[in-house]
């Protein structure tokens, strides 16, 4: 069963790094997109970008749930971090659904965005170790379980640090859009 889920969830993230590229590039270089998938873009982001963002937030925290109470992996002290971030974000969104407002974005993304950060420096520790294993100066792993350690590499590059940093970016790019909207 975790084999499954793991699958699963990396597939999802692949999905949502594609989505992530395509959104990048189409408002990085709005030139080179037409105005009508542009204006077609945001108005798909306007109407179901904070259902998306709960969508996203919950299968984070579901999925994390997963891994460390039904497949038992350890969390490391920097994916703990990563859960203080992700956890109130489907809560916020939620209130802000039920209240009918898009404000919500402006408390989502400092958290998305420290979130980010530190699911991008767990990653990075991850690959480093695996450039450079037996590393006995490996980081994080006074307090337990190493930041280094890779319970799955799903694809040749997904792990759950990476993840997590695809559902923060989803989650930042999105509120942008919504924010963008707004004004």
């Amino acid at each position: 069963m975790t084999d499954s889920v793991t699958t699963f969830l990396a597939f999802l993230t692949l999905l949502g790094d594609i989505l992530l590229v395509i959104l990048a590039l189409a408002y990085a270089f709005p030139y080179q997109f037409t105005k009508k998938i542009r204006h077609n873009a945001n108005q798909l982001i306007h109407q179901y970008g904070l259902p998306f963002i709960l969508l996203v937030s919950l299968s984070s925290l579901l999925g994390s749930l997963f891994f460390s109470e039904v497949a038992l992996y350890a969390p490391c002290t920097l994916c703990w971090y990563q859960r203080i971030f992700m956890y109130p974000l489907a809560v916020l969104v939620l209130v802000s659904m039920r209240r009918k407002s898009k404000e919500v974005v402006h408390y989502i993304l400092p958290l998305a965005i420290i979130g980010a950060l530190i699911a991008a420096y767990n990653y990075i520790i991850q690959i480093q170790a695996t450039l450079r294993p037996f590393d006995p100066a490996a980081p994080c792993s006074l307090n337990g379980t190493s930041c280094a350690v890779k319970y799955f590499f799903e694809f040749g590059y997904i792990t759950i640090p990476l993840m997590a940093l695809t559902a923060f970016l989803l989650i930042i790019l999105i509120s942008l859009v919504i924010k963008k909207g707004e004004k």
